[in-house]
């Protein structure tokens, strides 16, 4: 009997939901079926300086500080040590006490890592949460030349916020966020806002065991190297950068990681997490990694790699018999007890493994369950989703309940002589056990209304979908598809007779016609009510009132613009702050900006005077992604995103 125990539909009617319209139907009729909501579950929000949790103490540092100060506005400490130590912990009774503390940190370059001790939050049954704060800009970290040895900074506790950091060249990890490798957690409550990490020795960012995290406005950038990244064992070091462990209720929106040596977001044995509104590229092995993690949402982003940068290629997957460009969405079930915590492998129950500990209790690492990616822009990628059985030595991999719904897909950038891969990879290779029993399966899983497109002429060797079973004993897989779009026929377990193939709509010059179909475009396959509740708006904020297929619903002037330029535009800097200079090849006659979800923040047209180059002002902008459309004077229309810190 198959369930979804997320959306909480009823059993029976999950038993007869072997279609796609019987799907519906049950969506539509079950009594559960009101559980669906705008989103397939909710994650949950931190609590920071509120009630209980309000910041009572803060203190200043600055590069020009004294630690023999006060720690005042007019009189800072110079450490972040001192500035810790400056606030005192609640040591007047013998039961548990928390102190929530500020250090507030001036304008200026620290050359000095902001490391929290475990002494530092813990004194017996007497806790210290600190937050962190920047004024002006704040760079924490050494040069190209002199990284900092360690971590640049590291934090403790619960209930805490860092905002408007800087962290950059540190000899291991950017930020890291320590929470004990027990349960209940230890840390939880976290916020992110306006922190950026570039270039670091190991991981960008790195929860570990913490609960209910929410980062936006964060800029994650060459972590496991420097710009350019050059490390010395290029496959055998995987440092993600932005990498939530064992950690859940964790979401990150409006935020860029890119160029990154390993995976650009890992979601490593993690459950409830999010995805929304972020811009993700060029990460050296894939751009969004769930690994072991259950209840997903991956909504509403553009990931793309930049055409022709093979530094951004890693030839060390193990099978490829070239360099592969860097994946979209990746899925597995890479299954690790964390030994290196005094954890051992128990046991696998329904397809979860269990690992103990001896004194912190058991583990129980979730399998890929409940993921749902739509309304995702994927534009110039070796595979844009990529579902792998992981490690099956330890366990039975069992994934469910996969929904890939309203995705855009277009392009692929790789070495043309790329076999082993697809634009739709499934690998679930592995057999049976010596009990004849699947070591692998897929199940209850829809790919649906998706455009699937890329240059075959360039990529003659490339599948447009690919599946891997065993010869012998394939894995049992229930993945169903339907009404999606392809340039290319795919195989016979992808095309339903509500899908249709456009091979000649879906070339690189036609990239712009793919994602802004028309309303009448599609009639024969606009449905009446939505299919799919979780998914209420397209690409761009907007509400859906049609069901068609890709992630953006109808034609709009921004709609063509989401795919980075090959060659012609420049915006520097980027990211940037109170201006953007925009220079191009060919004279501009036209310079619209807007904003995610299609409002225009300029709007300036050059017919008179054609100019090659301008500096706009932002300050007055939001923080955030914005998109700059440039018509040139030869009709050409270019387009590329900014980021706005």
């Amino acid at each position: 009997m198959r369930m979804k125990p997320i959306v909480k539909i009823d059993q029976w009617c999950m038993r007869i939901a072997n279609t796609r319209l019987l799907l519906l139907w049950c969506i539509l009729y079950c009594p559960n079926s009101h559980l669906w909501g705008q989103e397939p579950f909710m994650i949950d929000k931190p609590v920071v300086d509120t009630l209980e949790f309000a910041i009572t103490d803060s203190v200043y540092v600055a590069p020009d500080g004294d630690d023999a100060n006060s720690g005042s506005v007019y009189a800072p400490l110079r450490t972040f040590n001192a500035a810790i130590n400056h606030i005192p912990f609640n040591d007047t009774t013998d039961g548990i006490t928390h102190v929530y503390g500020l250090v507030i940190v001036k304008e200026g370059h620290y050359q000095q890592s902001f490391i929290q001790s475990q002494s530092q939050w813990q004194q017996g049954n007497h806790f210290k949460h600190i937050s962190v704060r920047g004024e002006g800009v704040v760079t924490i970290g050494g040069t190209k030349d002199s990284p900092l040895e360690g971590h640049l900074m590291q934090l403790r506790g619960s209930h805490i916020y860092i905002k408007n950091i800087n962290l950059r060249y540190g000899g291991l990890v950017g930020l890291i966020l320590s929470g004990e490798a027990r349960f209940p957690r230890t840390m939880s409550d976290i916020i992110m806002e306006d922190v950026t990490v570039d270039s670091v020795a190991s991981h960008g960012i790195l929860i570990n065991y913490a609960e209910r995290v929410a980062a936006s406005r964060v800029t994650v950038m060459h972590s496991g190297g420097y710009d350019p990244p050059i490390p010395p064992f290029p496959c055998r070091t995987w440092p993600s950068g932005f990498k939530p462990y064992f950690s859940d209720h964790v979401q990150i929106t409006e935020s860029v990681v890119q160029r990154n040596w390993g995976e650009g977001i890992n979601f490593h044995n993690c459950q409830y997490a999010k995805i929304q509104a972020c811009m993700v590229s060029d990460n050296h092995s894939t751009n969004i990694y769930s690994d072991n993690s259950s209840k997903y949402i991956i909504r509403n982003n553009l990931i793309y790699n930049t055409p022709g940068i093979m530094e951004h290629w890693r030839s060390c997957y193990g099978f490829e018999e070239a360099p592969v460009a860097p994946r979209g969405i990746s899925l597995a079930n890479e299954r690790s007890c964390p030994v290196t915590r005094g954890f051992i492998v128990n046991r696998t129950i329904d397809c979860a493994l269990e690992c103990i500990h001896p004194f912190n209790g058991t583990v129980r690492i979730p399998t890929i369950d409940s993921i749902y990616a739509y309304n995702n822009i994927i534009v110039n990628i070796s595979a844009a989703f990529s579902l792998w059985e992981g490690v099956t030595e330890l366990a039975t991999s069992c994934m469910r309940n996969v929904y890939i719904v309203h995705n855009t897909c277009i392009g692929v950038d790789s070495d043309p002589e790329i076999r082993n891969t697809a634009m739709v990879n499934f690998n679930f290779a592995s057999g049976v056990n010596l009990a004849l029993r699947p070591l692998s399966s897929i199940e209850s899983s829809l790919f649906a209304q998706n455009i699937f497109s890329f240059r075959q002429d360039d990529f003659p060797n490339l599948n447009i979908l690919r599946r891997v079973l065993h010869p012998t004993f394939p894995a049992p897989f229930d993945v169903e598809f339907s009404q999606n779009i392809w340039n290319v026929e795919p195989a016979a377990f992808g095309f339903d007779s509500l899908s249709r193939v456009a091979p000649d709509l879906f070339d690189e010059a036609d990239m712009a016609e793919a994602m802004s179909w028309s309303e009448h475009t599609f009639t024969d396959y606009v449905h009446e009510g939505n299919p799919y509740p979780f998914v209420v708006d397209d690409f761009l904020g907007r509400e859906r009132t049609i069901w068609t297929e890709g992630a953006i619903e109808t034609k709009l002037s921004t709609s063509s613009n989401l795919v980075p330029a090959k060659v012609g535009l420049k915006l520097y800097p980027n990211p940037g702050q109170n201006f953007v200079i925009i220079e191009s090849e060919e004279d501009m006659t036209q310079i619209q900006v807007t904003d995610a979800h299609g409002r225009t923040y300029h709007l300036m047209t050059y017919f008179d005077h054609p100019i090659s180059k301008v500096q706009l002002a932002t300050e007055n902008f939001t923080p955030g992604l914005y998109i700059i459309n440039a018509k040139l004077i030869n009709g050409v229309k270019m387009h590329m995103v900014w980021v706005k810190q």
